[in-house]
């Protein structure tokens, strides 16, 4: 299986994955990085301040970024 790391970006701050983990796909890895913002976003909520502008930079097994998975992409706010 191909590694993926899951690099997280806050602000100006980048915090890297220095393991990866092995996905299936490209696809598998997005899903991971969605559900891992979610979980992050749940512990800003609790501290009354929610970045919706972080965000995780996938980088594929050769190296170069694949994808990247805003937090504000990852939930949908209702009742506004």
């Amino acid at each position: 299986m191909p590694i993926f790391f899951l690099n997280q970006r806050l602000g100006s701050e980048f915090i890297p994955d220095e393991e990866g983990a092995d996905f299936g796909s490209l696809e598998d890895a997005r899903i991971e990085a969605i559900a891992a913002a979610r979980e992050s976003m749940a512990r800003m909520v609790l501290t009354g301040r929610l970045d919706l502008s972080a965000a995780f930079e996938i980088m594929g097994p050769e190296g170069l970024p694949s994808l990247v998975v805003r937090f504000s992409d990852a939930l949908v706010i209702v009742g506004r």
